[in-house]
């Protein structure tokens, strides 16, 4: 259906059938002014009808939390959902869980939620500082690198960056190479990867860093490699306003789906300003320990 044809009220149906077993119905969409919009909207209905609806929003306490899913009709986003089953999953007692278990769920928008998300989990994480002196050494061996330019990337580029093109530019292919470098950067897929004339300058630089009689490719150096790819994100990737935000001396990361900020762990928040600070290394570096993560394609799956 169509924006304005009516696919918020037709989904009323479907939930009240499958909410009047007493197990709970689950209505998720992916922003919060959605969620609360509709609860008001929609619940109206529902309550008409005899069933109760509850609310899940960024920000209330569990007993809230318990309380709305307990509800015959919930409403809440996809990250809020996902997040309160990873937390669940992290307590020692069943008594302590805010969610019961699944039964039925409607998805809004789902081609945002399981398709423009789909590979993007939802993480718990905590910081680890064991490897932060690693990231200090490589992160100044990442400096004054270039980037190589594909034929479709030129329209893209300022006015600054428009120089060494290839002068047959007409004769090539999207795809072609028209001015070499040491990374290539694609936006789109938020993704950085050394060249071959990239990794042999690295190489160069790391000479001392790297196991005798090997290369940054072998097995040996797997961990070097590893903070040399993220210094490579955090330096020619990541933009400032765009990717994270300073306020008030404290760096945030910025969801790329919601644009909402301050959904970090307290203490990865923590480390990454105090690397900001000292401008020794991009904030966006640090390593942190997963805990709990789930992508909602394996969520969905265990609802009806």
């Amino acid at each position: 259906m169509a924006t304005g044809e009516g696919k918020t009220l037709s989904s009323t149906c479907p939930v009240y059938l499958n909410a009047l077993t007493g197990k709970g119905a689950h209505i998720i969409t992916p922003n919060d002014y959605l969620a609360k919009r509709d609860s008001k909207w929609m619940g109206a209905i529902f309550e008409f009808l005899g069933l109760s609806v509850g609310l899940i929003q960024h920000g209330i306490y569990d007993e809230e939390r318990r309380a709305a899913y307990e509800a015959d009709i919930t409403y809440g986003t996809n990250n809020e959902f996902g997040f309160d089953y990873l937390r669940d999953n992290m307590k020692f007692s069943l008594e302590d869980y805010v969610q019961r278990e699944f039964n039925f769920a409607v998805v809004d928008e789902v081609d945002s939620i399981l398709i423009d998300e789909a590979r993007t989990p939802l993480i718990i994480s905590g910081p680890t500082e064991d490897n932060i002196d690693k990231y200090h050494q490589i992160n100044k061996f990442v400096y004054g690198l270039s980037r190589e330019i594909r034929k479709e990337e030129v329209g893209k580029l300022p006015q600054d960056q428009m120089h060494n093109i290839v002068e047959n530019l007409e004769e090539l292919e999207d795809h072609d190479i028209v001015r070499d470098g040491d990374y290539a950067l694609d936006e789109r897929a938020r993704s950085i990867n050394l060249t071959d004339q990239g990794s042999v300058k690295i190489e160069g630089r790391l000479r001392d860093q790297l196991v005798k009689d090997t290369s940054l490719y072998d097995y040996e150096n797997m961990e070097i490699l590893h903070h040399v790819n993220q210094a490579l994100k955090s330096h020619y990737l990541f933009k400032n306003d765009v990717d994270y935000v300073v306020q008030e001396g404290q760096v945030i990361i910025v969801d790329e789906f919601t644009g909402r900020t301050g959904c970090q762990d307290v203490r990865f928040r923590t480390v990454c300003t105090r690397l900001w600070k000292q401008k020794r290394v991009s904030m966006l570096s640090v390593q942190p320990r997963h805990w709990r993560r789930v992508t909602l394609p394996k969520l969905f799956p265990v609802v009806r």
